[in-house]
C-alpha cells in the first residue's frame, strides 16, 4: 500500500534531509531551498513546510491554505509542543507538513507512516515530540484532489 512505498522510499534515500510528494502534486522551484535554508538555520526544527493551493483535476482551487496563528513550534517542551499539535488538528491547518522537508535524523527516529487511519497525522505527532515545525508563510505547493 502507499505507506509501504513511501517508507521505502524514505529507507532507500540519503541526506540530512527528505521530502516526500505526491505523484500530482505541484512543487515551487524554490520552496525546498527555501526550506533547506531554514532548517540549516535552526537546528530545533524537525520539519519547514509553506502554504499550499488544493485544485481540482481542471485546475480549480478549491481551497488556499492559510497560516495558522500561533504555530510556530520551536523550544518548548516535546510535551508543548504536542499539546499545542493536537489543538492545531482541531481547529484546521496550513497544509499537510509531512510533504514538507523534514529532518531526517528525526525522521529515522519515528516509526514512519503506518497503515492506519490518518497515518500522516500519526507521524506528525511523532514528529512533533522530536522538534519544533514552521511554515514558510508563502503558497509553495499546490496539492491536486482528484475526484474518482
Amino acid at each position: 500500500g502507499a505507506a509501504w512505498n513511501f517508507n521505502r522510499v524514505f529507507m532507500a534515500s540519503e541526506g540530512a534531509y527528505f521530502k516526500w510528494m505526491g505523484h500530482d502534486d505541484e512543487l515551487d522551484p524554490t520552496a525546498t531551498e527555501k526550506a533547506v535554508r531554514v532548517l540549516d538555520r535552526r537546528p530545533e526544527l524537525a520539519i519547514v513546510h509553506w502554504l499550499e493551493r488544493i485544485i481540482n483535476d481542471d485546475g480549480v482551487v478549491l481551497r488556499e491554505y492559510t497560516p495558522v496563528q500561533g504555530f510556530e513550534v520551536g523550544d518548548e517542551s516535546s510535551a508543548a509542543r504536542f499539546r499545542r499539535m493536537l489543538t492545531w488538528r482541531r481547529h484546521g491547518y496550513a497544509g499537510d507538513p509531512i510533504y514538507g522537508v523534514i529532518r531526517r535524523s528525526a525522521l529515522e527516529a519515528t516509526r514512519l507512516l503506518s497503515t492506519v487511519h490518518n497515518p500522516n497525522f500519526i507521524l506528525l505527532e511523532e514528529l512533533v515530540t522530536l522538534g519544533g515545525i514552521t511554515t514558510i508563510p508563502e503558497v509553495l505547493a499546490t496539492d491536486r484532489k482528484s475526484v474518482v
